[in-house]
């Protein structure tokens, strides 16, 4: 898989069992340490006020950037959706899946640039080898 598929794909997995992980223990009779993390992610970015431009802008931290990987509103709507295993694995997939397409779409573009022979075949064949790529990663995973 490409380098930022495969970044995708472990970071939305691992948040899902830090979040299974901080809702076992969080929930739990015998009170123990919930998973930093989660915490740490609950805490939303502060605006804060541009002196060189006068407006508010929004400073993106790692709580915005999984919101944007994964392409939810709210933390509270991703933390649902990880709970759920079955759920947020589809999730990771479809993610994961679309971040590979777009790679290969990218790469195939700057070819077309690049070489005048880069034949629409060449395009189909690659993006064949993306999709191939990513589900042998996922079946692999799953064994």
């Amino acid at each position: 898989m490409f380098l930022s598929a495969t970044v995708v794909y472990n970071r939305l997995r691992e948040h899902g069992h830090w979040v299974r992980q901080h809702c076992r223990e969080t929930t739990s009779k015998d009170v123990r340490i919930a998973h930093p993390l989660v915490d740490f992610l609950q805490w939303e970015t502060q605006d804060f006020e541009r002196s060189d431009v006068h407006r508010k802008s929004r400073k993106r931290g790692p709580r915005d950037a999984l919101l944007a990987m994964a392409n939810f509103e709210t933390y509270e709507e991703l933390m649902d959706a990880a709970k759920d295993k079955r759920k947020w694995r589809r999730i990771v997939e479809a993610e994961t899946m679309f971040e590979q397409m777009s790679v290969a779409q990218d790469v195939s573009n700057r070819r077309k640039c690049e070489q005048r022979r880069w034949l629409p075949s060449d395009h189909t064949r690659l993006m064949k080898w993306a999709r191939g790529s990513a589900l042998d990663h996922f079946n692999r995973c799953d064994e």
